[in-house]
């Protein structure tokens, strides 16, 4: 009987017509649109390998996320990556999965090509637990091994809560005190749909400051330190979103008496729209330099820890009519990661500054992202404003009161040793200063 059935079976796929019906022609339809649309959606990959090796990277919010792909990428390319996070505890455990992973893509790799010289697939368990021990994947406990893989892939953790002006000086202080120079800041951390209007310690609304705010303090804060690299990288993560944002110009950072009602949303937009312009304009002032100053959108992305407070998860059943949609049409945090590798790691844009990338092309912004006196009125309200906030000392010069440099403590030594040759000078004051620095602006940390 079973023989039977099987030659029926047969039979029927044998006399069968795929012409008959069109319903595998749809099939084959539908698929192939997902599949083209799934191809289009996910983003040019980063078009090169390039390493970084020894290079001092910094990426803020890497503990999940884009952040977090975008360490592992530039880990995995030789970088020493220092992880910048408010929650350490998630930071420790990323920079040790990040570690333990790289670590056992070299022991597979390893393996591939030990199998390979051998003529065999498997290489001898010998062979195998010598490779362990020369990455250092994990120790006896199946815990990342610090001593050994710390020597293989460079990735560490530091406290950083960008809702504090304080803590950004504190990071910047520590960060130049133990680095000779940094030769890439990454500002990728931010928070999206706050649902509830919530000021800082510093008494700026939590998206202006984390998102803008205080990426653009630690920016200026790191300069003196990014100067000393041969090509030193600013990369500032903005969004899609920036389309839709709007901005005073008599008020860009929307603090005054006639500041518009909070949104959410619209927080997020213009914010991430702020971002870009100041990218615009501090890449104008820096031009003369050794550092570029650009910033890219990730795309929409999808299994980030930004999408919690999105109105998309405010109910199961939203969250599951929504999940197909979202798998089609966003990107994962690989994908949404490739723009800013590129920036970080091609030599081909060691001289490219200024300018806003999308799927790892520069891609062109909204009117308003464009607006250079927008840009320049922006630039100087955040650096008035910062003035304020952190008790910097401003020395205007005469000439050119809009090049304004935030240096360390370092180069405010540097300048004293400078000038112990000449006579001593009267106590500083805001006339004096102006007067002895009338070609340039300078805003003076005191740490």
């Amino acid at each position: 009987m079973v023989i039977g059935s099987m030659d029926e079976i047969t039979s029927l796929f044998d006399e069968a017509d795929p012409f008959k019906s069109w319903w595998p022609a749809i099939a084959a339809a539908v698929v192939g649109i997902i599949i083209a649309v799934r191809a289009i959606m996910s983003g040019q990959r980063c078009p090169n390998d390039n390493q970084i090796r020894d290079q001092i990277v910094i990426v803020t919010g890497a503990n999940t996320g884009i952040g977090f792909e975008i360490a592992k990428a530039l880990a995995g390319r030789g970088g020493h990556v220092i992880l910048a996070c408010r929650n350490m505890e998630a930071a420790e455990k990323a920079a040790a999965i990040i570690k333990r992973e790289l670590s056992c893509q070299v022991l597979k790799d390893t393996q591939k090509a030990a199998a390979t010289n051998d003529g065999t697939k498997d290489p001898p368990s010998s062979s195998s637990s010598s490779v362990n021990n020369d990455t250092g994947a994990t120790n006896g406990n199946g815990n990342d091994a610090d001593t050994d893989g710390g020597n293989m892939f460079f990735v560490e953790a530091r406290y950083l809560d960008l809702r504090s002006f304080d803590n950004v000086q504190r990071f910047a202080r520590k960060i130049m005190a133990e680095f000779e120079r940094i030769d890439i800041l990454i500002n990728n951390a931010g928070i999206i749909f706050d649902p509830v209007k919530t000021n800082t310690t510093d008494g700026f609304e939590q998206h202006l400051q984390v998102n803008y705010m205080a990426p653009f303090l630690l920016s200026h804060l790191l300069l003196p330190h990014l100067k000393k690299s041969p090509n030193g990288r600013i990369i500032n993560v903005s969004a899609h979103s920036h389309v839709s944002a709007k901005m005073d110009f008599d008020d860009p950072l929307n603090v005054g008496t006639w500041a518009t009602k909070f949104h959410a949303r619209d927080a997020f937009s213009h914010s991430k729209l702020a971002v870009l312009l100041a990218t615009r304009w501090m890449a104008k002032e820096l031009k003369d330099t050794s550092i570029t100053v650009n910033c890219c959108t990730p795309g929409l992305v999808r299994g980030t820890s930004h999408l919690r407070s999105s109105p998309l998860m405010s109910a199961f059943c939203v969250r599951v009519m929504t999940y197909p949609w979202m798998w089609m049409f966003m990107k994962n945090p690989s994908q949404g990661a490739q723009s800013a590798i590129r920036l970080a790691t091609d030599p081909k844009l060691k001289h490219v500054t200024g300018e806003y990338f999308n799927d790892c092309e520069i891609a062109v912004s909204s009117p308003l992202g464009q607006d250079k006196e927008l840009a320049k009125k922006l630039y100087q309200q955040t650096m008035r404003i910062l003035k304020i906030a952190t008790k910097l000392e401003i020395d205007k010069g005469e000439e050119k009161e809009n090049e304004i440099r935030i240096a360390s403590a370092e180069e405010s030594k540097a300048a004293t040793a400078a000038t112990s040759a000449t006579p001593t000078p009267p106590p500083p004051s805001s006339s004096s200063a102006s007067s002895t620095s009338a070609d340039t602006s300078n805003i003076q940390q005191r740490w």
